[in-house]
């Protein structure tokens, strides 16, 4: 099927790219399988191949939302079963969240094997070390100990070279700054992502990445807009709309940090930090009840955050709940904070405060 249906597609379609078709190769392939459990949208993004292409493996009624959204045009693609979509790799899209059913889709990426792109494949080189760094820094983590190997280095060095060769390109900057940020050079990761949105100023995520870094380096009225700005691109972005909450609440605009939340909700009704948050506005308003309810939800939703069981712990505990928020510290504690080391501290220190409480209810019922 390749050599006589995608292949001469692609030929006809981009012929300045694939030129007479016969030197096109598959670089990868894979099976996706959608659910409303596991088909989040993806963050809006560009591919790794020279063209790309989907192929729909089940009929639209089984499922109900996903597709692609294409940033060019602005149009959620959606297709039959046997249908494809063909694109150059640097097409920025998303797909679109699943909300019921399952959906089976074949992704493809297209290399030319007579042309080698070094930009791209240093950029390749770049993204898979950074997901070394992040497998070296979960093993660290699990087992104490460190393999020795300076992932971030190699991902910063081939990215940096992607950088050289190809510099009006936005990934390389966009993975440049991420490989900074690893490595805490909130400076220079700022840099690359303020070049980033320059070069590419519907992405979202040189927005996002910006104002993580302007945080880090202490300005955060900086920050603020550009929070803003990724969650205008990208109304999925829960994380983007809960920081410019986050923002608004700093500077004591309630309000605005409401209407942010909500967004964020919106987007994500399972974002533990934006139910936390929402929760506090509710308590802070004197609705005790809501408050509860949503620290419960954002328990529900995450069950292994630290941040959503202290908050629904220390709710429980100021309502007198004494028992069941020693409880839920216990999980917490159990669980040696689900690797949120500052929370844990938070879990230990409030865990004795409401062990005293209990105490004294003791002491006075008896």
């Amino acid at each position: 099927m390749l050599r006589t249906r995608l292949y001469p597609c692609l030929r006809g379609l981009f012929p300045n790219a694939a030129g007479d078709g016969s030197s096109l190769r598959v670089q990868s392939a894979y099976l996706f399988k959608y659910t409303a459990e596991t088909g989040a949208a993806t963050d809006v993004h560009v591919d790794s191949g020279l063209l790309s292409f989907t192929i729909a493996l089940n009929e639209p009624e089984a499922y109900d939302g996903g597709g692609t959204w294409f940033e060019s045009v602005d149009k959620l693609v959606e297709m039959p079963q046997g249908h494809v979509t063909f694109r150059p790799g640097h097409v920025r899209h998303q797909g679109r969240p699943l909300t019921r059913g399952t959906r089976y889709m074949i992704g493809g990426f297209i290399m030319r094997e007579d042309v080698v792109e070094h930009g791209r494949r240093s950029i390749e080189r770049g993204v898979a070390a950074l997901g070394g760094a992040v497998a070296e820094a979960n093993f660290a983590a699990a087992s104490g100990e460190s393999t020795g190997v300076p992932p971030e280095q190699l991902a910063i060095d081939a990215l940096e070279h992607a950088v050289q060769v190809c510099p009006r390109v936005a990934s390389a900057q966009l993975n440049l700054g991420t490989a900074r940020q690893r490595i805490d050079d909130a400076a220079g990761a700022e840099v690359c992502f303020q070049a980033a949105s320059t070069l590419s100023p519907r992405d979202p995520a040189a927005f996002f990445g910006r104002g993580q870094c302007l945080r880090e380096l202490g300005r955060r009225q900086e920050a603020e807009p550009l929070f803003q700005e990724a969650s205008s691109l990208d109304e999925l972005d829960a994380d983007a709309a809960y920081m410019a909450a986050l923002s608004a609440s700093e500077r004591g605009d309630f309000g605005s940090e409401l209407r942010w939340l909500e967004r964020a909700l919106k987007a994500d009704p399972k974002h533990a930090k934006s139910l936390v948050n929402r929760a506090v506005l509710y308590g802070e308003a004197g609705d005790l009840d809501n408050e509860l309810a949503c620290n419960r939800k954002a328990v529900e939703a995450n069950p292994q955050s630290a941040l959503a069981a202290n908050a629904l712990a220390s709710c429980l505990g100021m309502r007198g709940m004494v028992d069941e928020s020693l409880a839920v510290f216990a999980r917490v504690l159990d669980g040696a904070g689900w690797g949120d080391a500052e929370e844990l501290a938070r879990a230990q220190k409030l865990h004795g405060v409401v062990t005293r409480m209990k105490a004294k209810q003791g002491a006075s019922s008896g």
